[in-house]
């Protein structure tokens, strides 16, 4: 499982972006890669891209489908969370994968290295990735959906909803209605 995001945007941005993918192609088709070492390769890429003028915040995670063991890696970038299926739902539920240190930010220095988290996941556990895009979208008044409103739309989209697809909807109903015509 992958999300990043490059800092700034246009042209130099897509341009690591497009790094990303092609380096994540490589380690996809390279078995037993631990998503620490799959972060190095990325940050070399990165950092040989555009050496150290455009960094990317990124995390990997990698599922035992046989044991239901998620292991993961993070360079700096905001921690998903992983939500248990539950009939009642409070922000006490919810699970930031953020036991490990987050390492530098892919391209900021040529030798990064990078630690290895686990959590266990149970049968119809969800996980929400996210970027600081949906935490800083604002308003018609200026207003930051901000963390505490993000979580509260996660528990929000989640309750009494047992397919992913409704989940997203959901939530992306609740921003909706954060947002309005901005």
């Amino acid at each position: 499982l992958w999300i990043g995001d490059a800092t700034g945007h246009g042209a130099p941005a897509a341009l690591i972006t497009g790094a990303a993918k092609s380096a994540s192609s490589i380690i996809e088709a390279t078995p037993g890669l631990s998503s620490a070492q799959a972060l190095e390769v990325l940050n070399h890429a990165i950092y040989s891209t555009a050496h150290g003028s455009i960094l990317m915040t990124f995390f990997l995670g990698i599922i035992d489908l046989e044991t239901g063991i998620l292991s993961y890696s993070n360079a700096s970038h905001e921690f998903p969370y992983v939500v248990p299926k539950k009939s009642e739902l409070k922000k006490k539920d919810l699970v930031p994968l953020c036991e490990i240190h987050s390492g530098r930010r892919l391209g900021e220095q040529q030798t990064s290295t990078y630690e290895i988290g686990e959590h266990m996941l149970n049968p119809g556990d969800t996980i929400v990735f996210y970027t600081d895009g949906i935490i800083d979208l604002q308003n018609e008044d200026g207003e930051e959906l901000g963390e505490r409103l993000f979580v509260k739309g996660i528990i929000e989209s989640s309750l009494n909803t047992p397919h992913v697809a409704g989940k997203v909807e959901k939530f992306k109903k609740y921003v909706e209605n954060h947002r309005k015509k901005a």
